[in-house]
């Protein structure tokens, strides 16, 4: 996905260092031919709500929180047939999970993203302390839902 610079900046800079959650969507801009972050509501610490999806929704997960998807911010891809495309800026990096269409989630499917992020929380220090190697067998672990597409980028 294609975010600009300035957008980017802005969460960087200015959304990652407040103490609440930002919810939002990113809309594409014809002129740039790129995203840019719309700002929709500003929640409290560990959570967000947007008034309405839209394609691409994102939110953050300031400095203060874990820099990895919640088992909520995956299955709200999964469900939403409405939301094609989530990002997280998060202290690391961006979070990307895409997936087109929605689909019924299982207990069995419920128990399986768990266990992923259980993994991850204690492979990163309670999601605080990067590893390349747990976060590509996170990803690839969870790439192998059906149609689903995770992606996490470096700032």
């Amino acid at each position: 996905m294609d975010i600009s610079e300035d957008s980017l900046r802005y969460a960087h800079d200015i959304l990652l260092s407040l103490n609440v959650e930002t919810c939002g969507f990113l809309e594409y801009n014809t002129a740039i031919k790129q995203y840019i972050i719309v700002v929709d509501t500003f929640g409290k610490t560990g959570e967000c709500t947007h008034s309405s999806y839209k394609r691409v929704i994102f939110h953050t997960h300031p400095y203060s929180s874990k820099f990895y998807p919640s088992t909520a911010d995956i299955f709200k891809v999964l469900k939403h047939s409405r939301i094609q495309t989530s990002v997280i800026f998060s202290s690391l990096g961006i979070w990307e999970i895409t997936l087109p269409g929605k689909m019924q989630i299982t207990d069995k499917e419920t128990e399986y993203i768990e266990s992923l992020n259980t993994r991850l929380y204690k492979t990163t220090n309670r999601g605080r302390e990067y590893s390349k190697e747990a976060i590509n067998y996170y990803i690839s672990k969870l790439m192998k839902i059906p149609h689903l597409y995770v992606q996490f980028k470096l700032w």
